[in-house]
């Protein structure tokens, strides 16, 4: 392989292998490897100078996205958890204020409107 080459892979990386892999690229003076989402560029650094670093926007933005949504998520889950657990104690404390409310509608638009955000 001539200096430059890019190599490319779709199949699953075991972490044993990633030594062998690494020493082999050096070897024959690869300079980019990209493996699924794990992208490496190798290179020579001077003494007392840190390495470039690239970040991988799209990886970042879909890690932090997912784990926005699944905060958003839990509060969610804990406001309907919450709900409920405030409508148990309702029917226990004040039956006749359950009743009325349920009666009037009240409670089933609650519920609904909880579980649609859901």
């Amino acid at each position: 392989m001539k200096s430059g080459t890019k190599l490319t892979a779709e199949n699953t990386l075991l972490l044993s292998e990633l030594p062998a892999i690494l020493k082999v690229c050096r070897q024959f003076h690869v300079t980019t490897l990209q493996f699924g989402d794990i992208y490496v560029e190798f290179g020579e650094v001077a003494v007392g100078e840190a390495p470039k670093r690239k970040k991988s926007s799209s990886l970042t933005e879909k890690v932090i996205s997912a784990q926005q949504e699944e905060a958003q998520k839990s509060h969610l889950q804990q406001e309907i958890s919450l709900k409920e657990e405030e409508l148990s104690q309702m029917l226990i404390e004040n039956p006749s204020e359950y009743e009325r409310l349920i009666m009037s509608g009240e409670l089933d638009n609650a519920t609904e409107n909880l579980g649609d955000s859901a």
